[in-house]
């Protein structure tokens, strides 16, 4: 039973919450566009914070990098990401450079903080604040203009009308940064097309 019902979340969950279908690259491209709400931009204090929503199907198809998904391996393979929120975070200086990469490189205590620590400073709120279970930093030594961290929140029980991610940036002498998502915009996620 409790598989059956595991099943059925899934299945809303592949296919969305609007009428709209799209072939999996054309759903990448959509959820990755700004205009759509699920990728959003601050700025404060000269450093540049773009957050990326990711729904588990993105996060699948992103991985699988093709234009046609049987339903099967679709389910399957969202399945095992179900249960999270997952989002990612980019921030860059208004020159256009990695905040943290170059940083880090004279500073432990800094890089102890991107690599251990800053995880316990960022939360969603969602009716109920969530904290930050999966974080993953990627330090492309200066190869890109960003840092970029990969985020997992555990999925609220009691849905908000909003998302809200909480950045407690007073390590790096930012104070609070808030980014919000609305939920109109997650409800409004097309449906993907698979075979």
């Amino acid at each position: 039973m409790k598989n059956k019902i595991y099943a059925i979340v899934i299945g809303f969950a592949l296919v969305g919450c609007s009428q709209e279908e799209l072939q999996p690259k054309a759903y990448v491209k959509w959820v990755e566009n700004p205009e759509n709400g699920l990728h959003m931009e601050v700025e404060k204090s000269g450093v540049k914070l773009k957050l990326q929503y990711q729904t588990p199907a993105y996060t699948v198809l992103n991985e699988l990098r093709q234009n046609q998904v049987e339903t099967k391996v679709l389910l399957d393979r969202t399945k095992a990401k179900m249960g999270m929120e997952y989002f990612t975070l980019k921030m860059s200086t208004d020159q256009n450079q990695p905040f943290f990469a170059e940083r880090i490189k004279s500073n432990g205590a800094l890089a102890n903080y991107v690599n251990n620590t800053m995880k316990n400073d960022l939360y969603v709120v969602d009716k109920d604040t969530l904290r930050c279970k999966l974080f993953h930093y990627e330090n492309m030594n200066g190869l890109a203009p960003y840092d970029t961290f990969v985020l997992g929140f555990e999925s609220s029980t009691n849905k908000g009308s909003d998302l809200e991610f909480l950045y407690d940036a007073r390590e790096i002498d930012l104070g609070w940064i808030k980014i919000k998502i609305d939920r109109k915009d997650i409800d409004n996620i097309p449906r993907v097309a698979t075979i």
